[in-house]
Order: C-alpha cells, then sequence, then structure tokens
C-alpha cells in the first residue's frame, strides 16, 4: 500500500479507500492513509457512514483509536438511519463504546 500511495495509484483523498480499510480493520492501511495530506476522514458512503462508523459497527477498536487519535474526525456523525459510530459500537461492541465513550 505504500508503494501505490508513493507512486500515486490510489487516490486516498476520496474517502472510498479509509472508509473501506477502516471497515476491514486493518489498521496500518488505515494509519498509511491518515499520514496522507488531504485524506476525507469524513467522507461518507451513499449511506452516509464514515469510517468511523464503519470501524466501530465492525468492532476494529484499533482503527476506532487511530481515527480519534488524528482529530478533527467527526464523532457525531449520522449516518443516513440516524445512527452514530456509537449506537454502530452499542449494538454489538462494547469495547469500542468504552474507547468512544473515553474520547
Amino acid at each position: 500500500m505504500r508503494l501505490l500511495l508513493e507512486r500515486g495509484g490510489v487516490n486516498a483523498n476520496s474517502g472510498t479507500a479509509l472508509i473501506r480499510t477502516a471497515e476491514g480493520g486493518h489498521e496500518a492501511v488505515v494509519g498509511l492513509l491518515l499520514e496522507r495530506s488531504g485524506v476525507g476522514a469524513n467522507a461518507q458512503t451513499e449511506s452516509s457512514e464514515t469510517a468511523l462508523i464503519r470501524a466501530a459497527g465492525n468492532g476494529h477498536e484499533g482503527v476506532v483509536r487511530l481515527l480519534l487519535e488524528r482529530g478533527g474526525v467527526d464523532v457525531n456523525a449520522r449516518d443516513r438511519d440516524g445512527r452514530t459510530a456509537l449506537m454502530h459500537a452499542a449494538s454489538s461492541r462494547l469495547a469500542v463504546v468504552r474507547v468512544l465513550l473515553a474520547d
């Protein structure tokens, strides 16, 4: 991934790459993407889900921490159903709930 980013083979600024890697729990790749300037940490999918919502809903505590440490991530962003990252996490991911409440 680092090679693709350095060569310009990935449009890291679109937000899609960050959302997909956050959803999959790929901490190292999320970290690489967050190092890039202009990466849309609050970019949304068609259903208005952000990288934080996807990571929290899938229980990826490490990715949630990375996103929160970056700063500027909207923890109160809502998907099209009005659910926040905390609501997604609360449905099944207690560890992520603790991280979100500690911030």
